[in-house]
């Protein structure tokens, strides 16, 4: 069974005419170059490589007739002098053997190829076969999976992150509604939370949310607290159905943590007996909402996205259809499918605090107790980040407090997109995503500085400037988070093919050298001393196809991953970094330049497997091949797009000075301005700061 398995995978035959690498060979080579029985017969294809082929081997005939009347002459002359039939070196049946294979070998069959060349071609086409088997595994995967490319059993890791920043406030909201009943005597509703529904428009549609309340004591007019005071979580209706299981989940954990809510308010009343505080209730309600919801999660979507699955079996038909050569090609659209269900599980509940300034003008001074003990209990939760910078952050008195003001406003804005695009989600979207966002902030960046140059008497004329100077870096990596990462997979598959192409020409052309090798009498058994490092090197070149597909898919596997790894270390670094120093929008800027360039080299490190898989395996078996110089390319790419965005910065920074220095011109021809004469006033430009 496994040998029929084996061999249907290699029969050149078995390529569908679909398959895209079929249809470009047949363009090179006529459409039966994979049919033993035609053997490229039934194409009247005529292309000027014909012509070469024929001339080229017509002269490795000649070479290999020529060696093999020279070794004939030189048996002849051993035959005399060693008085053994054609002497030591020709009397073995190798030698021979190996040249009438070379003279049958070099045989013209059609169109100036010769039979090693048509041999070549069908090993080729079982090569092609074998990429395509290993490409429909991949989509079987898929197919069978609802689309994505990785499941792990465990919760995923954006799901149990939201999920812990829930039951925090969960439980925070729950202690201040006990705080206020125990502690301030207030009459609270047999009802713990209030659902609302809520409709707005977005992007022109209609979209529907639940707000969930922790409600408040009773009556309002006299505690002076409302429903939204103690806090609230946002439940979207994006997701159909999805929204309600939600909702349950979330009344679930309300009532999973009310015991231990209550049990960290008693202990700070010295009237009541403490209650023992389970920490474990906390990871206990935890699991059960990520169970809740893992397990309605595909019931959920399913019914949300009715015709989800037909269009991911069209999609994966049309991909079968296409065969390997398509497969890094349709990157972005088995990305695509996999995020539609990240998003689901992404769109968690939303936790809003109430408003503990006013909590803590009508409370007593227990209140704050209260949510330090909330704290310590939670405190399995928090954030890594908090963590690493309590141990980093020095300093004292001002210059801390500075300190913490600017890393809360300007730290956690893009630092914190930064860190959770790497760890949640499908990260290549995510990192286009960002850096489209930092591109509408440079625009928006951009459209002040312009403003502040048109203000009379030039007072903002070096505060636009610097600003501009500030945007050049932002724009950069937002242009290359935006448009070229998300294309480092096409390029990198383009440049394999590329490679493939060319390694099939020199195959060819080297086929009929090979050959020759084998006319030359030197060395035993069937190769010869001179053939055997061409079937290393057909190896080499019939293995790239299947090891390019599966460079492609370990790509896609590891990268999401690895990325979670770059997210939770740049996180850590980030904060130990930040540590003493002043922080603001400059260490902003350079932390987000720092992380999404760092993920652009590491993005093109992985999906350089397409090309260094093929390149290096076959180093394990004694193939010392060389590379094509795919990186290099990679790289003279990635520099033209640099220039081109260069380019047009420079272009915006132009015109935004050449709309200065025309407004300004105007206001100096009609005499306005600052009241002042007309002449020439010394002033900043963009181009004195480069």
């Amino acid at each position: 069974m496994s040998s029929e398995l084996a061999g249907g995978l290699l029969d050149p035959s078995n390529v569908p005419a679909s398959d895209h690498s079929k249809k470009f060979l047949d363009g090179l080579f006529g459409s039966g170059w994979n049919l033993p029985g035609s053997m490229g017969s039934v194409s009247d294809v005529q292309t000027l490589i014909f012509d070469l082929f024929g001339a080229f081997n017509g002269v490795a005939m000649f070479a290999a007739a020529a060696i093999l009347c020279l070794s004939l002459y030189k048996g002849l002359v051993g035959t005399a002098q060693e008085g053994q039939f054609l002497g030591k070196q020709m009397s073995s049946v190798w030698a021979p053997l190996r040249s009438a294979l070379a003279i049958a070998m070099l045989t013209p069959v059609f169109k100036g190829l010769c039979a090693i060349q048509l041999l070549v071609l069908l090993c080729i086409g079982g090569s092609v076969n074998l990429a395509n088997s290993m490409w429909d595994r991949a989509l079987d995967f898929l197919q069978k999976h609802d689309g994505q490319y990785y499941v792990s059993p465990p919760a995923p890791t954006a799901l149990d992150d939201s999920t812990k920043k829930l039951a925090r406030g969960v439980l925070k909201s729950l202690a201040i509604r006990y705080h206020q009943e125990l502690f301030e005597g207030e009459k609270m509703p047999a009802d713990v939370i209030r659902v609302v529904t809520n409709t707005h428009t977005f992007d022109d549609m209609k979209r529907s949310e639940y707000q969930v309340f922790f409600t408040a004591p009773v009556p309002a007019w006299k505690t002076g607290l409302s429903d939204r005071d103690i806090g609230r979580i946002t439940i979207d209706h994006k997701y159909g159905t999805m929204h309600q299981v939600r909702l349950d989940a979330v009344a679930q954990m309300v009532r999973d943590l009310m015991p231990l809510a209550q049990a960290i308010v008693v202990k700070m009343h010295p009237g009541y007996v403490d209650q023992p505080i389970i920490k474990t209730q906390l990871e206990d309600a935890i699991n059960r909402y990520n169970d809740t919801i893992l397990a309605n999660i595909e019931t959920a979507f399913n019914a949300s996205n009715p015709d989800y699955r037909e269009k991911l079996d069209d999609f994966i038909g049309e991909a079968r259809a296409g065969g390997w050569f398509m497969a890094g090609v349709y990157y972005w659209n088995v990305a695509n499918f996999s995020n539609m269900m990240s998003e689901m599980i992404q769109s968690e509940p939303q936790y809003s605090d109430g408003d503990e300034k006013l909590l803590a003008e009508l409370s007593t001074s227990e209140l704050p107790a209260v949510l330090n003990g909330v704290n310590i209990v939670s405190e399995q939760i928090e954030e890594k980040m908090a963590v690493a910078r309590s141990s980093a952050v020095g300093g004292s008195g001002v210059t801390k407090k500075i300190n913490d003001w600017l890393y809360n406003n300007f730290g956690k804005i893009g630092v914190g997109a930064l860190i959770v695009g790497l760890m949640q989600g499908d990260v290549i979207i995510n990192m286009a995503n960002m850096g489209h966002d930092l591109l509408t902030a440079v625009w928006a960046g951009a459209i002040g500085a312009v403003v502040a140059q048109l203000v009379p008497g030039g007072s903002f004329d070096g505060l636009a400037n610097l600003m501009m100077i500030l945007l050049m870096p932002v724009a950069a990596i937002g242009i290359f988070l935006a448009f070229y990462l998300p294309a480092i997979p096409f390029i990198s598959w383009i440049m394999g093919l590329a490679s493939w192409v060319i390694l099939l020409f020199e195959t060819m052309f080297a086929a009929p050298l090979w050959a020759v090798a084998h006319a030359l009498p030197e060395g035993e058994g069937f190769s010869g001393q001179y053939g055997r490092t061409g079937y290393m090197m057909l190896f080499g070149v019939l293995v790239r196809p299947p090891l390019m597909v599966a460079g492609l898919m370990c790509a896609m596997v590891a990268i999401p991953l690895f990325a979670k790894f770059l997210g939770a270390s740049f996180l850590i670094f980030h904060a130990s970094m930040s540590g003493a120093n002043m922080y603001g929008v400059l260490a902003t800027f350079a932390f987000v330049f720092l992380g999404g360039s760092l993920f652009v080299v590491v993005t093109q490190k992985f999906f350089g497997l397409i090309t260094w898989l093929p390149e290096h395996v076959t180093k394990w078996v004694g193939q010392q091949a060389e590379t094509l110089g795919e990186a290099q390319d990679e790289a003279k790419n990635r520099a033209m797009f640099v220039g081109a965005a260069m380019g047009v910065g420079g272009a915006a920074n132009s015109a935004a000075n050449g709309i200065k220095n025309a407004v300004k011109n105007k206001n100096n021809d009609n005499g306005g301005g600052n009241g002042q004469q007309n002449g020439p006033r010394p002033q900043s430009k963009m181009s004195d700061f480069f």
